[in-house]
């Protein structure tokens, strides 16, 4: 049995009021705020968009790699815009690590006190007596790279493995894209055609058309699209046969009248 006794109605309604004190942010906006709390360069954040980077900026990224990639379909935009958001994550390891390299000797570790910044350095003059402004001999910017990777050395360790973990999310995203991508290709090439031919039947009988009650995956316009670029194809390759000579292209393909 247990030597634990049972809590009285005093107690329960006591425990009742206190938990009501310290529920955390309510709004959305507090929330959110909370959320953010303890980021400290946000590489691993659900969120990619960091507090410093601007909206537009990253939209405009995430658009043009997703452009470049040439999704088609929900599924294909999906790993697109994961393949984007994952390199916008790589350019903010980046921005953090070269803030690391650039910080004032103060800011790296206050503890350590060749890191005071009222302590005068033999390549920095930093005395009240001193005519000339501080002038930074070339090392200064390797010695406070230096400082930092001194001082924080696991921090860039800790970069490093989160470049390294995004550089195999996008790598893995990558070739199920191409996978994808690969796959409506040699569909659209095996069934396109044969979806081509069922247009063209009921065009000739006058009857409408529904690629999906004849088994097709593709759109209409998606065929009507298909055709138009083989029609094309037909006639480009046919004013090459003649040397683009518009009179011997016009007695097989006459101009229409407007």
């Amino acid at each position: 049995m247990s030597d634990k006794k049972p809590l009285s109605e005093a107690q329960l309604a006591a425990n009742r009021a206190n938990s009501k004190k310290s529920t955390g942010p309510r709004s959305i906006d507090g929330k959110a705020i909370s959320s953010s709390n303890s980021v400290k360069h946000g590489i691993t954040a659900r969120r990619p968009l960091l507090p410093w980077e601007e909206c537009e900026v990253y939209e405009n990224f995430i658009a043009a790699l997703v452009d470049d990639l040439r999704p088609s379909g929900n599924l294909e935009l999906e790993i697109s815009r994961n393949v984007a958001e994952a390199y916008w994550r790589l350019r903010s390891i980046r921005s953090v690590e070269e803030a690391m390299l650039t910080l004032p000797p103060e800011l790296i570790n206050p503890r350590d006190p060749s890191c005071d910044p009222t302590t005068t350095y033999p390549w920095n003059p930093n005395t009240p007596e001193s005519p000339l402004p501080p002038r930074p001999k070339p090392e200064e910017p390797l010695l406070i790279a230096a400082r930092v990777v001194l001082h924080r050395s696991q921090s860039f360790s800790n970069l490093s493995l989160y470049e390294q973990r995004i550089q195999r999310g996008i790598k893995t995203s990558m070739q199920e894209l191409r996978r994808l991508q690969a796959d409506r290709k040699a569909l659209v090439e095996r069934e396109m055609p044969i979806a081509i031919n069922h247009y063209k039947f009921n065009l000739m009988q006058d009857l409408p058309f529904d690629p999906a009650a004849d088994g097709f995956v593709f759109s209409l316009d998606e065929i009507n699209d298909a055709l138009y670029l083989d029609l094309r194809k037909i006639r480009i390759k046919h004013a090459a046969s003649v040397e683009f000579d518009l009179p011997k292209y016009e007695k097989r393909y006459p101009k229409r009248a407007a």
